[in-house]
């Protein structure tokens, strides 16, 4: 049965919004691929949630400058910088992946480094949840 899990990521303090993006596609995902080897899950999907700089003459690179585009709650709500969502084969395939993301971030320094360009390390940013066998309803045609 396919194993679905999905992380919400910070991005580290004193990094825009488009850095943490280009860091995240084309530098720590090229790392991320060569650490999963035949355990990277089936799918990884990146959702990044846009941003605005709310004062174009501001140097705040915060969320405080740097607002969501909100339809329904409050921004601050919307603090994360991306929702991945990652597909496995079943729990098995998942542990593998897993068991060599632990593997690299207890003996790797390439891989603390990585971390540590873009990411928030903090608690906070371990948000990462198994979700239930999705269910979905397509509108007309």
């Amino acid at each position: 049965m396919v194993h679905t899990i999905v992380a919400f990521l910070w991005r580290k303090p004193g990094i825009s919004p488009e850095e943490f993006r280009d860091y995240y596609e084309n530098t720590h995902l090229k790392l991320l691929l060569s650490v999963g080897g035949d355990a990277f899950p089936l799918t990884h999907t990146r959702h990044y949630v846009p941003r605005k700089s709310v004062d174009d003459s501001s140097s705040d690179i915060t969320n405080t400058n740097f607002q969501p585009t909100v339809y329904g709650g409050t921004a601050e709500f919307f603090d994360f910088d991306c929702y991945t969502e990652m597909t496995f084969k079943d729990f098995d395939h998942f542990m593998a992946f897993n068991m060599k993301i632990l593997e690299a971030d207890a003996n790797s320094d390439v891989w603390k480094k990585d971390q540590a360009n873009f990411v928030d390390t903090s608690e906070k940013s371990r948000q990462i949840v198994l979700l239930d066998t999705p269910i979905t309803t397509k509108g007309p045609a």
